[in-house]
């Protein structure tokens, strides 16, 4: 099992790429809204969706989003994120705060796919790699400074369904730290009995 700081050493090439990703969508999507005098309260899905879409082709263009060897499409759908690299394969999901400030992890809901996913179930044949969750959210357009990573061992479509074995921050400055510094990395919450998917 990769743990928290393992999982941030392998990803820190990506972090900078993902947020600058990230964000430009975000920008250029609020920056078309203004063009066409549209309001993002009206449609949550279309403004999302653009930001997220303008990030995978981004992404992409630098060579960071995996895609299938014959077809060339992405091996998500549509603006779906998955980035497998150094033994993590990545999917980033946006979700929004609670009141209370606290973002919940997404959950994979009735996919039998994403159930696997959540279960550390090989997320593609042949890759071996730890199945990690990256949630991101955004503060009118501006991307927030700190995202949010999990090891899912478990969920379905039941808020109460998921458990990970650990979970903790994700920051653009992590892409600059250096070995000693990566080594004092903690996760903010590991749970040491759920290591595997078998519970």
């Amino acid at each position: 099992m990769a743990s928290y700081r393992d999982t941030v050493q392998a990803i820190q090439p990506v972090i900078p790429a993902l947020f600058d990703a990230l964000q430009y969508g975000l920008t250029t999507a609020t920056s078309d809204h203004a063009d066409y005098r549209l309001k993002r309260d009206d449609d949550q899905h279309y403004y999302v969706h653009q930001a997220r879409r303008l990030a995978v082709e981004e992404l992409t263009r630098q060579g960071f989003l995996a895609r299938d060897e014959d077809s060339g499409r992405p091996l998500v759908p549509m603006s779906g994120i998955f980035i497998g690299y150094r033994g993590v394969a990545l999917r980033v999901y946006r979700t929004s705060k609670a009141r209370s400030g606290k973002i919940a992890p997404p959950l994979p809901g009735r996919s039998v796919k994403k159930q696997e996913f959540w279960r550390q179930e090989p997320a593609l044949d042949g890759l071996d790699a730890d199945n990690i969750l990256l949630t991101w959210s955004d503060d009118q357009g501006r991307l927030d400074e700190q995202m949010r990573m999990y090891r899912p061992v478990a969920g379905d479509h039941r808020r109460d369904s998921f458990k990970c074995s650990w979970e903790g921050k994700l920051t653009r400055a992590m892409a600059n730290l250096r070995a000693e510094d990566l080594r004092l990395l903690q996760a903010d919450i590991e749970y040491p009995n759920l290591e595997t998917g078998t519970t």
